[in-house]
């Protein structure tokens, strides 16, 4: 579990962009107000390093994270087994959520999108409770691994990564169908945190023996790097360049550019605080730490020297969850895009959409067809012609894959490449700092379109791979029958 940093509001519900480092404006952290009494959630001013409100919440406060925007906070209840909805201007708790009964609810996070909150049941629950934040009802129970106590999303939304504290394992959520679609073993045991890094590419886990780096791609254990007595929080900047780890009284600065958990420097804490909750400020100036022990507070620690710069004391109220410490989401100021910028969003955002519905409906069918006439031994060369027709990136006609992403990117390259768009003002999608035009950001943006659809199928049809090699195009679905 960890202190929750707010991200941009994602330009593209469907890719990985980096988030643009912005300045922190307030944290939020839940205080327990003693047994059976409703708890409440202080909202930081970090610029003063003092608490502007305290907003009533539920009964034993966890859990907090907040929605991109910054309007809304979501407060887990432990003993309330209640999701509290926080209206951060208005400084109210606006809705009650309950949550499934009979289980303890621990974490939580919010989809980059702001349309899902996800909770985390660990002891006699072992699952993901899914909420729907337009009506504030829970729409899903995922069943993950053993006492799931932390969580984290890929900056596009699409993956949401569970550690099972129970275990060694982590499980990973496709988003879209709200369906376990792999589990990561040999993770480090007793997980404590779970962070992804900018770029979507790497996963990190701290646990009782240190922190294991997990590859999206393979959803394999690349390393687990070893640290005595083990890690109890973790946090990611903004670049993608640094992970850092709270291990008691000291934050671990770790070179996130490499798998081998290289250590940069380290942090002691002035006064042995216990630090259990973490997070850095998205320009990597400063951490902040949060401790039970020996007293309840929140420490400001200058990165570059390590000197705690401030310290922000909660008296015996600060409250702390199960695994690790759970706190504060930081809330940067969402950026200003002009008419263009908003035209090219726009046209990614719709184009991207409807490709991959146009792809994953085409796929669909052909698979269903394929599927029917193979059971049947009928009229099997007829629907492989057809399928071939449709899904052949190198076909032609008024209705296929290619007609449709030609168009898609032409008006892409309208909206955004013709207009003089900067990349950098919509988050370098993709990692382009610049429009390459077809060798570019539209390609980029249209394959992970493409591979999202593959994967939604990939879900539905355990034979999707050898459907798709009997009509000769699997050298076109990479992600269905890889190479």
């Amino acid at each position: 579990m960890k202190l929750r940093i707010s991200s941009i509001v994602c330009l593209l519900v469907c890719l990985a962009w980096p988030i643009q480092a912005l300045a922190v404006r307030f944290a939020y952290l839940p205080l327990d107000n003693g047994t059976g009494f409703p708890g409440d959630l202080a909202k930081v001013d970090t610029t003063t390093n003092s608490i502007d409100a305290l907003i009533p919440v539920g009964v034993a406060p966890v859990a907090v994270a907040v929605s991109p925007s910054g309007a809304r906070a979501y407060v887990v209840n432990l003993l309330a087994q209640t999701l509290s909805v926080v209206d951060t201007v208005a400084e109210a708790t606006i809705a009650t959520v309950p949550l499934p009964g009979g289980s303890v609810p621990t974490n939580v996070a919010v989809k980059p999108d702001g349309s899902r909150v996800y909770v985390t049941h660990g002891t006699f629950g072992n699952k993901v409770s899914v909420i729907d934040t337009a009506t504030n009802s829970v729409i899903a129970s995922i069943p993950v691994g053993s006492v799931p106590n932390s969580l984290a999303l890929k900056p596009d939304g699409t993956r949401l990564y569970v550690a099972n504290g129970g275990g060694t394992t982590v499980s990973v959520i496709n988003t879209t169908t709200n369906a376990v679609i792999a589990t990561v073993i040999n993770v480090v045991p007793s997980a404590t945190d779970v962070v992804v890094r900018a770029d979507g590419k790497r996963v990190y886990v701290s646990g009782s023996a240190g922190i294991s780096i997990i590859n999206t791609t393979s959803n394999a254990v690349i390393t687990t790097v070893f640290f005595a007595g083990g890690v109890n929080n973790l946090a990611t900047n903004l670049a993608g360049t640094r992970l850092y780890a709270a291990q008691n009284n000291v934050i671990r600065i770790i070179d996130a550019t490499v798998d081998t958990g290289t250590l940069l420097q380290s942090c002691m804490g002035a006064g042995s605080p216990f630090w259990l909750g973490l997070e850095a400020d998205p320009t990597d100036t400063v951490a902040y730490a949060v401790s039970y022990f020996p007293a309840n507070r929140m420490d400001v620690v200058d990165l570059s020297t390590c000197a705690t710069t401030g310290t922000l004391p909660f008296g015996s109220a600060l409250s702390f969850g199960y695994g690790s410490f759970v706190g504060s989401a930081f809330v940067p100021a969402a950026p200003t895009l002009t008419t263009t910028e908003r035209n090219c969003q726009s046209a990614i955002t719709s184009n991207a959409e409807t490709y991959d519905e146009f792809i994953f409906d085409k796929l669909q069918g052909c698979l269903s067809g394929v599927l029917a006439d193979w059971a049947a031994n009928d009229g099997l060369l007829e629907i492989a012609h057809a399928c071939w027709l449709d899904l052949n990136p190198a076909g032609s006609g008024t209705s296929n894959v290619k007609t449709k992403r030609d168009n898609a990117f032409a008006d892409i390259d309208s909206a955004c490449n013709a207009a003089g768009v900067s990349p950098a003002v919509l988050g370098n999608p993709c990692g382009q700092t610049v429009w390459l035009g077809a060798s570019g950001i539209i390609n980029c943006v249209l394959d992970q379109s493409k591979q999202s659809a593959e994967e939604r199928i990939a879900t539905q049809y355990g034979t999707a791979c050898q459907l798709i090699s009997a009509v000769g195009l699997e050298f076109a679905y990479s992600y269905l029958c890889p190479p």
